[in-house]
């Protein structure tokens, strides 16, 4: 792809068509790549951005894709969804970077939380506890454990719906971790 070249509506459709498609198969970063080029070749078009943010926020780059989604607030008919969005995605990006609160983050919370079933939680506080541990091996197993009950039951106060994207974002996560990066 040439920069500066802009491409019939069609192929437009088409390449952002089976970057979606990509999305769905679970491909996020060959979803991106062809993505980012597209923006880059049509930086005001709306479908692009608004994959482009999505494919970001897929891949747990809750920064990246808050950042996405700025461009898009040119779009007058997008501005009462994005202002949710917006909202949404600054607390992701806010808790990405955040440090754990050592008050909070105590083996004692989660358990209570697993016991009352709010196990996404609990999830999260063993993340901080694996991260500010060096990699303990016994809280990556706990995530283990409390992410395959997730899997089977699901998480007090979560629809399925929202379950299935946070178990997606939990992958990419551990997936990333077990590599070492």
């Amino acid at each position: 792809m040439k920069m500066g070249r802009m491409k019939p509506a069609a192929a437009v459709s088409s390449l952002l068509d089976r970057a979606e498609g990509l999305r769905r198969a679970g491909k996020i970063g060959d979803g991106l790549e062809l993505i980012e080029g597209l923006v880059r070749e049509n930086p005001d078009h709306p479908r692009a951005l608004l994959l482009w943010t999505r494919l970001l926020f897929e891949r747990g780059s809750f920064s990246q894709a808050l950042e996405a989604l700025k461009a898009l607030s040119f779009v007058p008919a997008c501005q009462g969804e994005l202002r949710l969005l917006r909202k949404g995605l600054e607390h992701l990006a806010q808790l990405e970077a955040a440090e754990p609160d050592p008050a909070f983050a105590t083996e004692s919370m989660a358990r209570l939380l697993v016991q009352q079933g709010y196990l996404l939680e609990a999830m999260e506080i063993y993340r901080r506890l694996f991260l500010t541990s060096a990699g303990e091996g016994r809280f990556w197993e706990e995530m283990r454990r409390i992410r395959d009950r997730l899997e089977g039951g699901g998480s007090r106060d979560k629809s399925r719906e929202g379950l299935d994207g946070e178990l997606a974002a939990w992958d990419r996560w551990m997936q990333k971790r077990k590599r070492g990066s």
